[in-house]
């Protein structure tokens, strides 16, 4: 009765129900367990965290003044919006760009300097 299965179909019902409704529950526990861990695991990260911000002022030798780091403003896996995650990657991607603009634009005036030095008489420094 404890893993899901009524009187009926353990007394009436198909011999081998009892080994799936068996099966099913501790699958059922496993994922529990697994759950509860990852809570117990973002817990203590949590709580690292707080006494990691508040550790400047935990110590002997800490200067008057001090104070304790802010706590986070935001969970730690905080998801964005959808919307958020689309705006970001365009934003690196437009950045990307103008990354390789930048780099490109300096690589061609630098080429023409070359040239312009050659054909003003300068060294060849190739």
């Amino acid at each position: 009765m404890s893993i899901g299965m009524s009187y009926d179909e353990y007394w009436h019902g198909d011999n081998y129900a009892y080994k799936y409704y068996l099966k099913a529950y501790e699958m059922k526990i496993e994922r529990e367990n697994k759950e509860m861990d990852y809570c117990a695991w973002l817990n203590g990260l949590y709580t690292y965290e707080a006494i990691c911000d508040c550790s400047p002022i935990l110590h002997d030798f800490a200067k008057k003044g001090t104070k304790p780091l802010r706590y986070l403003e935001k969970p730690i896996f905080a998801t964005k919006d959808v919307e958020q995650n689309e705006i970001d990657e365009k934003k690196k991607i437009e950045n990307g760009r103008l990354a390789f603009r930048v780099k490109m634009d300096a690589w061609m005036r630098a080429t023409q300097k070359q040239f312009t030095n050659k054909k003003k008489g300068g060294e060849d420094k190739w």
